[in-house]
């Protein structure tokens, strides 16, 4: 009884306030929960089923800007912080070079397609770049190949399978393709490539039942393109470097650990885009000049070798932070806002 009487209330404040309210930030938020959640059938307002509202549908009306993900069977509303840092072995100084706030249901791999131009930018002689399965794409390696920077993934998205597959680029037109029993020499086709495997030492071969070559008259044959050998190059990347190199990545998850210590229960005290872009970026601000002086009191002389280097990424984080602020103070979003620093 009391669903139906929500949606004769919903009904009419739709139909008979919209005159007056249309223009009003709060009558506009209405309407949006009104179109994402309702749905009128045979002239009756009636609730959506949870798979047709969409994941960036209204999560609650103090934070328009928070979205919906399950992720790994957690459930989590808001925005999403991603963290790129330097991580090269021998430098005794790595710091943060870039912060991005992106929607909580924005995917991985497309929060890192929009940053590779401005990553190598910032770094120009970034020769390679690790991180989680989540952030790989075909997308992604053709860009990190365009930028010459060697995509590193630490694990494999997806179902691992049943026949480990490699390959080398001999030229533009040929690649070496090996399985666990054979290695043999790809020939392009109109639009791919083509490896032909020995059917006699197919036949002897336990996996074929599972394998992804297809059984031809001859031989048994793999198709594949470039972007499949990009793809399979960054999965398999890892297993070609040198063993300490193999967890450079965790590093970063310390690194994100220093932003959650300073969210708790993992909920942010402002809400909104802008806000937790504030958040983010003067986190990592502090979490760099942390390190830059933790160095120069174990190393004085490393003051001259590191400040130049230093002063750009800390300008950088800060423009960062004044570009927010002005187009925000711009638009008129957030009038009189004001920060407290603890």
């Amino acid at each position: 009884m009391r669903l139906k009487r929500s949606h004769s209330c919903i009904t009419w404040i739709d139909q008979n306030l919209k005159p007056s309210y249309a223009e009003c930030d709060i009558f506009k938020t209405f309407e949006r929960v009104y179109a994402e959640q309702f749905v009128v059938v045979q002239e009756k307002v009636e609730i959506k089923p949870p798979e047709q509202i969409p994941s960036s549908s209204v999560q609650s009306p103090d934070d328009l800007d928070a979205t919906y993900r399950n992720k790994d069977g957690k459930e989590i509303r808001g925005q999403s912080i991603n963290v790129v840092e330097t991580t090269h072995p021998e430098n005794p100084l790595n710091l943060i070079t870039d912060v991005s706030v992106n929607p909580a249901n924005k995917d991985d791999s497309k929060v890192l397609h929009e940053r590779l131009d401005t990553l190598k930018k910032k770094t120009p002689e970034l020769e390679e770049l690790h991180f989680d399965g989540a952030y790989g794409s075909s997308d992604n390696d053709q860009k990190c190949e365009q930028h010459g920077t060697t995509p590193v993934q630490t694990a494999v998205r997806g179902p691992k399978p049943d026949v480990e597959m490699s390959m080398k680029k001999i030229s533009d037109k040929a690649y070496s393709v090996s399985c666990p029993q054979q290695t043999v020499t790809s020939a392009p086709t109109r639009k791919r490539h083509k490896a032909a495997f020995d059917c006699a030492v197919c036949e002897r071969c336990s996996l074929q039942s599972t394998c992804p070559t297809i059984k031809r008259k001859k031989n048994r044959v793999l198709y594949f393109t470039h972007e499949y050998f990009l793809a399979l190059t960054r999965q398999k990347g890892i297993n070609s470097l040198p063993e300490e190199r193999r967890k450079l990545r965790s590093n970063v998850e310390a690194t994100v650990q220093e932003f959650v210590c300073k969210i708790p229960h993992r909920k942010l005290k402002v809400r909104g885009a802008f806000k937790a872009s504030i958040f983010a970026f003067s986190v990592a601000l502090g979490i760099n000049f942390g390190r830059i002086y933790r160095l120069i009191q174990i190393d004085p002389s490393s003051v001259k070798a590191i400040s130049l280097y230093c002063a750009q990424i800390v300008k950088e984080q800060s423009q960062m932070i004044r570009r927010v602020i002005g187009f925000c103070h711009k638009k008129a979003i957030i009038p009189g806002l004001r920060f407290n620093f603890r």
